[in-house]
């Protein structure tokens, strides 16, 4: 779980940020498909990069995971995130994704506080084709009992047709997610830097509500 760059401290300390996780599953399952998710991991960056106050706001991380989780872009302005190109290959450890993705989570809001910039809850998108193979570490109950007590907001994707829904709706404190086809995926991506954009011109404790998603994705409960 390592990685070799040092996060990037966030851009214009006056306004409220936003943390997000990207949570990507590159494991085998998704090899055919690795240039398309490529291509999708690239476009969310511009698409938010396209709205100003969005770009000053919003602190991204992207986690990687097959036979393990790995950092592969640590937390930054979203200016500034260029993410290396992800191979696919191996299993699935989405259990040790998700303790990776609550560690850096955890770390982005201490930074605000230490450096007092006012920040929104975080956001950790999860994006899967499958479903978990790894050992159970607990991250899963973590992540629904932080959610309960407002301290992150989660979404999970899932990509195809060979989800385990029922792992899936049971990260989601209200048992809800998102499905995509794997032909349309790329639609996930786009409605995540939607949902971060719009999310980003909220004023603290205002109630946020997201676009609605396009005709690709359906959400269930």
């Amino acid at each position: 779980m390592a990685y070799n760059e040092t996060p990037r401290m966030p851009v214009n300390p006056g306004e409220e940020h936003l943390a997000c996780v990207v949570v990507v599953d590159t494991s085998s399952s998704m090899k055919e498909y690795e240039k398309d998710l490529n291509d999708a991991i690239c476009e969310m960056r511009e698409s938010i990069c396209e709205d100003d106050m969005a770009r000053g706001r919003v602190d991204i991380c992207m986690i990687t995971f097959d036979d393990h989780a790995k950092i592969a872009v640590p937390f930054g302005p979203v200016e500034s995130f260029h993410p290396p190109y992800v191979t696919c290959g191996g299993m699935t450890a989405t259990h040790e994704a998700i303790a990776l993705a609550l560690k850096v989570a955890e770390e982005r809001k201490k930074l605000y506080q230490e450096e007092n910039i006012a920040y929104k809850q975080p956001w950790i998108w999860l994006k899967t084709d499958g479903g978990s193979n790894d050992k159970d570490n607990g991250s899963f109950n973590e992540l629904v009992r932080l959610q309960n007590e407002k301290k992150c907001v989660f979404f999970g994707v899932g990509i195809g047709n060979g989800i385990n829904e029922t792992e899936l709706k049971g990260m989601h404190k209200n048992g809800m997610i998102l499905k995509v086809s794997k032909d349309d995926f790329k639609a996930a991506f786009e409605y995540l830097s939607q949902s971060v954009r719009g999310a980003s011109v909220h004023k603290a404790g205002q109630t946020i509500s997201l676009p609605a998603p396009p005709q690709q994705i359906t959400v269930e409960l």
